[in-house]
C-alpha cells in the first residue's frame, strides 16, 4: 500500500474503480480516475526523518520562510522569542513534523477554534512553539498526539490538508539558519541551532 495519509480503503476503491472502468467501461475513463489517484496519493505521501541531531529546530512543515521576527512575546511561551512564518507549499507534502527532540507540554486552543498551539519541551529544557491557522480552504491540520508524547527531531506527528502558514517560536539562545525566501523540506531542513553549536 502507498505511504501516504489516505486510508486503505480509498487506495483500494480508487484501484479498483479505475481498473473496472478501464477493463469494462471506457480506457480513458479508467486512466482519467487512476490519474487522479497517483495524484492524491502523491501529494498526501508521507516522507520519512533522518536522525537529526539534539541541537538543532527543523522546519514542522514544507514551504517557504514568509517572515524572521526577533524579540517576539508570546503570553504562553515567554519574551524574547524568535518567530519564523513558514507559508503554504501545495505539492511539497502536507507533513506536519517535531521541531525538536523531545515531548508535547500542552496543547491551546487560541482565539476560539481560529488558531491552534502545540507547545513542545525539547529534551534539552527548551520550549518551543508551533501556532497553525486554519487554512484558505477552511482545513484544519489532523494532529495525532497527547500532551507526554515524545518524539525524535523530525518524527511525523499529522498532517495538514492543503497545506496552511504556520508560526514557529524559537527561544533566543537559537541562531536563525535560514533566510526570508528559503524553502523548506518539513521534517529535514534545519531552522534554527543553538548558539555556539554551528562549529
Amino acid at each position: 500500500m502507498a505511504n501516504t495519509y489516505l486510508s486503505s480503503s480509498f487506495h483500494i476503491i480508487f484501484v479498483l474503480t479505475g481498473f473496472f472502468l478501464i477493463k469494462f467501461v471506457d480506457f480513458y475513463l479508467g486512466s482519467s480516475i487512476l490519474f487522479l489517484y497517483i495524484l492524491l496519493a502523491w501529494l498526501f505521501r508521507r516522507t520519512g526523518f533522518d536522525n537529526i541531531s539534539k541541537d538543532v529546530i527543523v522546519s514542522p512543515k514544507s514551504g517557504r520562510v514568509l517572515s524572521i521576527k526577533s524579540g517576539y512575546s508570546h503570553h504562553l511561551i515567554g519574551d524574547d522569542l524568535l518567530e519564523v512564518e513558514v507559508g503554504y507549499n501545495f505539492i511539497g507534502g502536507y507533513g506536519l513534523y517535531f521541531p525538536c527532540c523531545g515531548e508535547v507540554c500542552d496543547f491551546y486552543d487560541e482565539h476560539g477554534n481560529k488558531k491552534i498551539l502545540v507547545l513542545f519541551q525539547s529534551d534539552d529544557g527548551y520550549k518551543i512553539g508551533i501556532s497553525i491557522r486554519k487554512n484558505i480552504f477552511g482545513f484544519y491540520p489532523r494532529i495525532w498526539l497527547s500532551v507526554g508524547d515524545r518524539g525524535s527531531c523530525g518524527a511525523n506527528f499529522g498532517y495538514f490538508p492543503f497545506g496552511g502558514k504556520i508560526l514557529l517560536y524559537i527561544p533566543k539562545d537559537f541562531d536563525v539558519a535560514v533566510d526570508i525566501g528559503s524553502r523548506l523540506c518539513g521534517g529535514k531542513s534545519i531552522i534554527a541551532v543553538i548558539a555556539g553549536a554551528k562549529d
